[in-house]
């Protein structure tokens, strides 16, 4: 029919101006911190996630059980043994929106909004293999069992450096990564590669102090994340590390920027 564009063409820049005029996306932002068995300091945390503006936070290594941790966000917790426990907290303005929960290990939970939110913390380096082995069958299945028209973002600490350079995984890496890559970071880079998800930090260059997640004893490097469908970068604004913000010893806060269709 005449007026109608070709099939598989994209559609004219007039209609697509035209929807976004219409119906405007959302700037929402996402956290991530690995807040390293921190106690009786939840409030704390809650205060710092409104000053930056936080929307939702993917949490790791929590001990905070309470749903209500101060300044209107409200914790979804998880946790199964004394070593590991998992949170996602949500602004007040957010919560109304929450559709399920999915609690799959002491190291992977994800929450269903508008978008699915999923906080993951990989065992560390040097651990038992059949351990890291676990927690990459247990993401794998559970990434793939989302439905394909969901907004996916997989936010938290996975223990691995995926280094500066992107070699074989120049789609999935971005290039700005830090420091060299190591066996753990291969593993990321595969994973990200068989489910077709992009690193969000890597695809805007950022000096040291925006990309560096974890310091300790002197040492520098990048093992927190966000990821999401590589389809959907689009809705990716911003990703930044916030190096002023000291309130984990070791870790730093994430944050990725995003616009959404309402």
């Amino acid at each position: 029919m005449r007026g109608l564009p070709a099939k598989g063409r994209s559609r004219p820049k007039a209609l697509v101006l035209q929807h976004e005029l219409q119906h405007p996306r959302l700037p929402v932002r996402l956290a991530t911190l690995n807040v390293g068995t921190l106690t009786a300091r939840s409030r704390e945390l809650a205060s710092s996630l409104r000053s930056r503006r936080v929307d939702i936070c993917s949490i790791q290594e929590t001990r905070w059980k309470g749903s209500e941790i101060g300044d209107g966000y409200r914790l979804m917790y998880h946790g199964t043994s004394d070593r590991n426990g998992l949170g996602i907290a949500i602004s007040e303005t957010s919560r109304n929106y929450v559709i399920a929960v999915d609690c799959i290990s002491d190291r992977l939970m994800g929450v269903k909004v508008t978008m699915r939110i999923i906080s993951a913390h990989a065992s560390q380096m040097g651990c038992a293999a059949d351990e890291w082995n676990s927690f990459y069958e247990d993401l794998e299945q559970y990434v793939h069992s989302i439905e394909d028209e969901e907004v996916l973002l997989l936010g938290g600490d996975l223990n691995g450096h995926i280094g500066e350079e992107r070699e074989g995984f120049d789609r999935w890496h971005g290039g700005y990564g830090y420091g060299t890559r190591n066996e753990e970071g291969q593993r990321i880079l595969e994973f990200a590669a068989m489910s077709d998800l992009v690193i969000a930090k890597r695809q805007f260059r950022k000096r040291k102090s925006h990309l560096v997640t974890f310091t300790s004893g002197g040492r520098e490097t990048q093992i927190d994340f966000w990821m999401l469908r590589r389809r959907d970068r689009n809705i990716l604004v911003d990703t930044k590390v916030i190096p002023s913000d000291h309130f984990a010893a070791q870790h730093h806060l994430l944050v990725m920027d995003l616009k959404i269709w309402p």
